[in-house]
Order: structure tokens, then C-alpha cells, then sequence
């Protein structure tokens, strides 16, 4: 008997692992190479019987190349990670955006919407703005004097339907 060292052995080895993953990968192609001839015999009429000649050439196994599946997924893959990063680094921006629009008070005002806004508001109410304002000593009278008779009305009000509803 030879004695085998550690060198040959790896090798062996080596070579021995080497052709089980070649056999391991055909072997989705012999399946399939299997159950399509049993499908191509089940489609054949049972009354014509059609002979194979001895001589027909091999006929190619289909194999399945891991690999380039491999290679597409790593392509995917990365793809998904760089969308990612763009997403997440977006969505960092626009936080430190709006913490230092916080921040800071957020004063940018557009300017002709207050004018816009102001404009419609007069047209819809028909308020204008040309009328020179009445002196405030009289408004504050005249506003008194209306605050002062809306009170009284209402304790009128409030007080002869509580006489009215504790009478019957």
C-alpha cells in the first residue's frame, strides 16, 4: 500500500469536491431533461408507434448556471442598497431642513398672498380700506353702549323665561 501524505490528500480532496459540485449542477438539468421526454412520450399516440433509431446522437443536458443567477442577484441586490441610501440621505436632509426652519422661526413669507388674501376678503365682505377709521374715544363709546344693551337684553330675555316656565 502507498502511503498518502497530507499534500495528496488536499488534492484529492480538492478534485473530489471539485466534481461533486459539477455533478450537483446538472443535476436540475437531467430533471428536466427527464420529464420532458416522459411528457413528449404521454403526448404520442398510442396507435402510431414511432421507433428511435439506435444511432441518434446524444442529446445536450440542460444545465443550470448558479453563477449567473448568482451575479444577477448581487446586481439586484446592490441596487436596492443604493436606492436605499438615496432615500434615507433625502429624508436626513429635509429633517435638518425643517429642525432648522423650526429653529429659526420659519419667516419666509410669500410675498402678494396677504395682498390677495386681503383683496378677496374686502371684495367678499365689501369692507374697503379708503374709509378714513372714526376717532377711537367714539368707537369705545359706541361700543359700550352696544355691549351694555346686549347685556340687558339678554338678562331680560333670560329672566321672563324663567318666569314664564316657573309660573305653569
Amino acid at each position: 500500500m502507498k502511503k498518502v501524505n497530507k499534500k495528496t490528500k488536499a488534492k484529492i480532496n480538492k478534485q473530489v469536491r471539485a466534481d461533486i459540485k459539477k455533478t450537483v449542477e446538472k443535476i436540475p438539468g437531467l430533471i428536466f431533461e427527464h420529464v420532458r421526454l416522459q411528457n413528449q412520450q404521454e403526448e404520442m399516440p398510442a396507435t402510431k408507434s414511432i421507433t428511435i433509431p439506435q444511432s441518434q446522437p446524444e442529446k445536450k443536458i440542460m444545465s443550470y448556471d448558479y453563477g449567473d443567477m448568482q451575479r444577477k442577484r448581487k446586481i439586484m441586490w446592490s441596487g436596492v442598497i443604493i436606492l436605499t441610501a438615496i432615500v434615507f440621505a433625502m429624508w436626513i436632509v429635509n429633517a435638518k431642513l425643517a429642525f432648522s426652519d423650526i429653529k429659526n422661526g420659519y419667516v419666509k413669507p410669500v410675498q402678494g398672498i396677504t395682498e390677495t388674501a386681503k383683496k378677496t376678503w374686502q371684495e367678499t365682505m365689501g369692507v374697503s380700506t379708503t374709509d378714513k377709521p372714526v376717532t377711537t374715544e367714539n368707537n369705545l363709546d359706541d361700543l359700550k353702549k352696544q355691549i351694555k344693551n346686549n347685556l340687558i337684553s339678554i338678562l331680560y330675555v333670560q329672566q321672563a323665561s324663567t318666569t314664564a316656565s316657573s309660573t305653569n
